[in-house]
């Protein structure tokens, strides 16, 4: 049995495990999607855990009597969450998992334990949720407001360790590094060379030629990508690899991460290992659109877009902007993104790599709103390239924490010694909130 059947099927709670009746997820129900909420709150200030529906509370025992297929299909992950950072301050991103088990269907809301900051409520909704509340799971299995001191030592406990956990993992980073095994050696390198294959594919697809004669060529593109660091060349069917791309699709700013179009000159198509998708069109105010994206069935994810920032307005004969801001938001959007794609085909333990580059950065000036922020903050780099190696659980869990520790590390290499990280942050949370 698996080990989300064997959650399923416990048959006791405990402050990992919650149980809820056959329902749907009804955003018009307010109230009980708030219930929820405050459940994910605590379980996630808690070390994380499992939300399970379709176990129906009998007296002293539990039913299992599972989701009709309407309840089932209420429940999407890019759903829940949306709802959910209406009220979580971090942000908390659950993934969820849909089971069959003897006929009857089952809904598994995977909550993440916090990785840095206990999470606090910052809305109200009146008898179920407090404004900067911090919700725990209490000794009874329920979900409250810290009501103690040790309550509280507890929540603090567990921030510290997972502290030092980060900093234990740095160190046995350091001290590993030199004697890697040679099977996961020769697993990075046949993602390397597959990855530069990429990127050259991409390069050929988004470079534009702009302007008179074509003397003027846009220099600014973004790339971001993944891999599981445990390679396995089967991961995915081809047939899962187009499902998943069109799961991950989510537009939070008028235009999608990773673009699934269904328009027959851009729909991603199959190539050797994989599938990939090529836009790239000119609109009639003369703002350009170029991305490619590549999914392979080891689970390597690329993607190249050219910087909107150059094409909004057509390219500053003088100076080449960039907004400070989209490290941030560029990030936290590739984050979410992967953490759909790897959603059921990627162990929550699984090491994941992840790489962010932004091109054409040397004489680039960092701007707030279109307006340069000072002419000190420009860039004498080029690349300026960001890689890490995660376990998927901990880029899931700390999405937005991740995401601003790219920002801060591309702001200072555009000489801003003390970057506006308040404001990058703000600017995630309004974007997942849809609301830029």
């Amino acid at each position: 049995m698996s080990d989300l059947k064997q959650i399923i099927m416990r048959g006791h709670e405990s402050k990992a495990i919650d149980y809820k009746g056959p329902g749907k997820w009804d955003e018009a129900n307010k109230a009980a999607c708030c219930e929820i909420v405050k459940d994910i709150l605590a379980m996630s200030n808690t070390g994380g855990g499992y939300l399970v529906f379709g176990v129906a509370e009998k007296k002293d025992c539990f039913e299992y009597v599972g989701l009709s297929t309407d309840e089932l299909g209420t429940f999407e992950t890019s759903r829940v969450n949306r709802f959910l950072q209406n009220y979580a301050d971090p942000p908390i991103n659950c993934i969820i998992v849909k089971e069959q088990i003897e006929n009857r269907n089952y809904v598994v809301i995977k909550v993440p334990g916090f990785m840095e900051t206990p999470h606090i409520c910052k809305k109200e909704f009146h008898k179920v949720l407090q404004p900067s509340g911090l919700y725990v799971r209490t000794d009874s299995n329920e979900s409250a407001l810290v009501q103690s001191s040790a309550d509280f030592r507890r929540v603090i406990e567990r921030a510290v360790r997972n502290k030092q956990d980060e900093l234990l993992e740095s160190f046995r980073a350091i001290l590993t590094s030199s004697s890697a095994p040679f099977e996961e050696q020769r697993h990075i390198e046949q993602y390397e060379t597959e990855l530069s294959k990429a990127v050259k594919t991409g390069t050929a697809a988004t470079f534009y030629d702009y302007g008179f004669m074509n003397q003027n060529k846009f220099k600014g593109y973004r790339e971001f990508w993944c891999y599981p660091v445990k390679y396995d060349q089967d991961r995915y069917t081809l047939s899962q690899l187009h499902e998943v791309a069109q799961r991950s699709v989510t537009d939070f700013r008028g235009l999608s991460f990773l673009v699934y179009s269904q328009r027959p000159e851009y729909k991603p198509y199959a190539i050797d290992g994989g599938i990939e998708a090529k836009i790239c069109y000119e609109y009639v105010d003369g703002r350009v659109e170029a991305d490619y994206w590549q999914l392979r069935q080891n689970g390597l994810f690329y993607q190249r877009r050219l910087m909107w920032e150059e094409t909004l307005d057509g390219k500053n004969q003088v100076l080449y902007m960039m907004s400070f801001k989209e490290p941030a938001l560029y990030t936290a959007e590739a984050l979410h993104t992967m953490v759909n794609l790897y959603d059921s085909f990627v162990d929550v333990d699984e090491e994941v790599g992840v790489g962010v580059r932004h091109n054409g950065t040397d004489g680039r000036m960092l701007t707030s709103d279109s307006r340069p922020l000072t002419v000190q903050y420009i860039s004498k780099m080029d690349p300026i390239t960001y890689e890490k190696t995660r376990s998927l659980a901990d880029w899931r869990a700390g999405l937005v924490d991740h995401s601003l520790k790219v920002a801060r590390f591309v702001l200072e290499r555009f000489n801003w010694e003390t970057p506006n990280i308040g404001a990058c942050k703000d600017a995630i949370d309004k974007m997942f909130l849809r609301q830029l």
